[in-house]
């Protein structure tokens, strides 16, 4: 009984452990995140374009996976994103053309970039899956890098710490 107990206590011990080591990982670096916002949604979807971003897409120009603006005080390092002058004719004719080429899908979602502070730098928008999700990467004070849309099976993926090396 003795040894179950002693055998219990170290596993409780190990378990805690990994919970406190990952989380110090998890929370540590220049990583910034996706934070899911019905109010992005719903304004890319009233087709809105915010003055007070840069926008950029991604996937072919005339059929785009996802788009994001970012804060026009920052700059955003990338190969993987093409800018574009965003109009509200564009963005309604991209958003409409998913809705008839692809009905079915009425998953979109919309989010809010957060830098690794929790603080608001863009805005991010998918066309494909409310399961996409994406890497945001804060390279230094007025730098930002947006990975490519993941969708958690692989497809479309590039990992941005291949392509950055920060001082963390």
């Amino acid at each position: 009984m003795k040894k179950k107990r002693t055998a219990y206590r170290l596993i409780l011990i190990a378990i805690s452990g990994i919970f406190l080591l990952s989380g110090c990982v998890s929370g540590s670096g220049n990583y910034g995140r996706l934070n899911w916002n019905d109010d992005v949604k719903y304004a890319f979807e009233a087709f809105e374009v915010d003055p007070s971003y840069n926008y950029y897409y991604f996937g072919p120009t005339n059929f785009p996976k996802a788009f994001i603006g970012i804060d026009k005080d920052l700059t955003h390092v990338t190969e993987l994103w093409r800018p574009v002058d965003l109009t509200p004719e564009i963005l309604q004719r991209w958003i409409w053309m998913h809705a008839h080429r692809k009905p079915w899908n009425i998953n979109r979602y919309g989010s809010d970039i957060l830098d690794k502070s929790g603080e608001r730098i863009g805005v991010y928008y998918s066309l494909g899956s409310w399961r996409q999700w994406t890497t945001v990467m804060v390279l230094s004070d007025n730098e930002v890098s947006i990975g490519s849309p993941n969708d958690g099976t692989g497809n479309g993926t590039q990992r941005l710490s291949d392509r950055f090396q920060t001082d963390t």
